[in-house]
């Protein structure tokens, strides 16, 4: 299926990693990849069906306009329910989004995303990495695709080691329903984070997909 962890079986790794998952950590550059939720309407199996489509989102750039932000297209794959806008979850409070562009497609599995720039005023965005993705390079991911008991969502911190290049790039590490749309990274030497991927979408055990910043038609400022 189209959609994260909706997809079968991926072909396995012969050699397996250890990979760990943990609660972000609280630097400021974490707390720019947010919860972002979309009300949708699809049609299964001749029905039509109402649902909130759950995914990630993070913030890299910002505008005189506003605040733009990176997830994946397909996100708002579907129609959206009426009066119902794809909306952020920020400590303040839901921010309606609107949609600049996107790739249309899973194969180009991006979307980028606007909202009012005083709305993010507390959030610092991600610069883009200019460094093509390293065939067995470590990356991490981060995405709202933790869940409490309670069913609260939080965002983790995944380790995923590439194990295939490409506009679409292959990552050894289990990301979950939610994390969709969030931040795949390469942590520097100073700590910081530069954005390299989009995570797009996977088969829940232990095969990732990214969708590479680099094959945007332009990367940030917009």
């Amino acid at each position: 299926m189209r959609h994260l962890l909706h997809i079968g079986l991926i072909v396995a790794f012969a050699a397996s990693v250890s990979v760990t998952a943990e609660p972000s950590k609280t630097a400021e550059q974490s707390r720019s990849v947010v919860r972002l939720d979309v009300p949708l309407q699809r049609s299964e199996q001749g029905r039509r069906r109402h649902f909130v489509e759950r995914c990630s989102a993070f913030l890299i750039s910002v505008t005189k306009q506003r605040a733009v932000l990176a997830s994946a297209w397909h996100c708002i794959d579907g129609t959206m329910t009426y009066g119902k806008g794809p909306r952020l979850h920020l400590i303040d409070g839901p921010v309606a989004v609107e949609t600049i562009s996107s790739g249309g497609s899973m194969a180009k599995d991006w979307l980028l995303i606007g909202a009012p720039r005083e709305a993010l005023r507390h959030l610092k965005p991600i610069a883009a990495s200019r460094r093509p993705i390293e065939l067995g390079e470590v990356l991490v991911a981060i995405g709202f695709g933790g869940e409490t008991a309670s069913g609260s969502r939080y965002s983790r911190e995944v380790v995923c080691p590439v194990s295939e290049v490409g506009i679409l790039f292959t990552l050894q590490c289990a990301l979950q329903k939610g994390d969709s749309g969030g931040l795949i990274a390469r942590r520097q030497l100073n700590g910081q984070l530069e954005a390299v991927g989009i995570i797009s979408s996977g088969d829940s055990q232990g095969v990732s997909i990214g969708f590479a910043l680099q094959a945007l038609p332009a990367l940030p400022p917009y």
